[in-house]
């Protein structure tokens, strides 16, 4: 019912990459926890999830290998409620 499915997905504040290229695959059913030092990015790759952030870079859908997109290139629908984002 429920899949999670990442690939090459980058994040950067600034000048400082706090994720670099993380491919991820959630079957239906699965567990799945982050462990790792303080400042690892483990939050942040949450808020992606969530949707509470955006990406820096990542494949676009059905794009050659090895292209990476600015996130100025994606097209957001955003919804305001409650403080939450919701794409």
């Amino acid at each position: 019912m429920a899949q999670l499915s990442l690939t090459d997905i980058h994040k950067s504040f600034g000048d400082t990459k706090v994720i670099h290229g993380v491919d991820l695959e959630i079957a239906d059913g699965e567990f799945t926890v982050f462990v790792g030092p303080s400042g690892c990015g483990k939050s942040t790759l949450l808020r992606v999830i969530a949707g509470l952030e955006t990406v820096t870079s990542a494949p676009a859908p059905n794009a050659p290998q090895g292209h990476h997109p600015r996130e100025s290139d994606h097209q957001h629908d955003h919804r305001e409620t409650g403080g939450q984002r919701f794409a």
